[in-house]
């Protein structure tokens, strides 16, 4: 009683796979990213510096808005 099965063929990926990396970063890859505190990140983005998104209880940050909030709080090198 020996009966053929035929398999189904599997398929190949064809293509590999990315890591994409996020838009959106929560108060704690927002301070991974930026090299900065927990702390830090939560309280320049409760003053306001830049914006917020708020989904449900969940506050996420821009990494565009970050970016800029970076570039604008640079300080030119001062030659004395």
């Amino acid at each position: 009683m020996s009966e053929t099965i035929e398999k189904t063929p599997v398929r190949k990926r064809t293509k590999d796979h990315e890591a994409v990396a996020p838009r959106m970063f929560d108060y704690h890859q927002a301070a991974a990213y930026t090299g900065l505190s927990y702390w830090t990140i939560r309280e320049v983005a409760l003053r306001g510096n830049f914006p917020i998104v708020r989904v449900g209880r969940r506050v996420l940050i821009d990494r565009k808005d970050l970016d800029a909030w970076l570039e604008a709080s640079k300080e030119q090198e001062r030659i004395f």
